[in-house]
């Protein structure tokens, strides 16, 4: 049984369809075929032509789901990024700040929604979020409500967005990165921020802010292939305004705010570049809405014909 076909080309190791063949097996099961264009289908073909039994596309949706980060960037050219968002039913993400009488995180949704969140940071490398939600809650950014064995066991890294290094309490954890400013490196306020555990990256900055583009060029130089960026709604509104989110997991509360922290305006995605809606599901009393730029059952028809 094979997540993908197995290949028939040489890259770093030699190709899998010749050593299958002559070992003697009569019936390969393939989840999906491999989704690169160059390569699609010739291990199935090669093993089909000598005569084995070979079936494509069993749980091919979980198999796809796995990749899905490296095949809608095409093989990791530039890092993948997953919004989510938690909002209410009048699209609030938060009570107003008067509202808040303790400094910990507001939670909209319940912990069958929460547990998911966890179980998807770990498959990710980092988890993002901005200085204001920084300052409003000190979170962990962690996969603590992860269930065991359904995910890696070790916990994302952490970092928040501020561009002129005014927020010196950092986060909850003992290590974290601060995207900034490249003009913010002689800042008073470096020194507090690094004995505290945040470890600087300079970025370019666009109309006075931290330019999103920058910060993913500076996670793809540091090695760092997937995030989850989980706001505030002024940091996730910049990125969706230079569509680079490609995947926006949108979890709704059935609750009604009335006021409080909302959308700056319109949400800036490009109408020429819409999202498609990959699934819906219920996380207990909470709506899960997974929207990918590129469309995922397509991808999924392609990989397994």
């Amino acid at each position: 049984v094979y997540k993908r076909q197995p290949c028939n080309h040489t890259g770093r190791t030699g190709p899998c369809a010749p050593a299958v063949h002559a070992s003697g097996v009569t019936r390969v099961v393939v989840a999906m075929r491999d989704p690169n264009p160059g390569v699609a289908g010739g291990g199935c073909r090669w093993l089909r032509d000598r005569g084995l039994d070979v079936g494509v596309g069993v749980r091919a949706e979980e198999a796809l789901e796995l990749v899905w980060p490296f095949v809608c960037t095409d093989g990791f050219a530039r890092p993948y990024l997953e919004l989510k968002t938690a909002v209410s039913l009048d699209g609030r993400f938060a009570p107003p700040p008067a509202e808040r009488r303790e400094k910990r995180p507001v939670f909209l949704t319940g912990p069958e929604a929460r547990t998911e969140v966890h179980r998807r940071r770990r498959w990710l490398d980092l988890v993002l979020v901005g200085e204001g939600t920084a300052r409003a809650d000190t979170p962990r950014l962690d996969g603590r409500m992860a269930p065991a064995g359904e995910c890696p066991a070790r916990d994302p890294r952490a970092g928040y967005v501020d561009t002129d290094l005014s927020w010196t309490g950092g986060l909850d954890r003992d290590e974290y990165l601060v995207f900034t400013a490249g003009g913010s490196a002689e800042s008073a306020n470096r020194a507090a921020i690094e004995q505290d555990g945040g470890r600087l990256v300079l970025c370019a900055t666009r109309d006075g802010r931290v330019d999103p583009a920058a910060v993913l060029e500076q996670c793809r130089a540091s090695g760092i292939h997937t995030l989850m960026l989980e706001g505030g709604p002024h940091l996730a509104a910049s990125f969706l305004a230079e569509n680079l989110v490609d995947r926006w997991i949108r979890q709704t509360s059935p609750v009604v705010l009335g006021a409080g922290v909302g959308w700056p305006g319109a949400e800036g995605t490009d109408p020429s570049r819409p999202f498609t809606l990959t699934r819906t599901l219920r996380r207990g009393e909470d709506l899960e809405a997974v929207y990918d730029r590129r469309d995922f059952h397509a991808m999924l028809a392609q990989v397994t014909v």
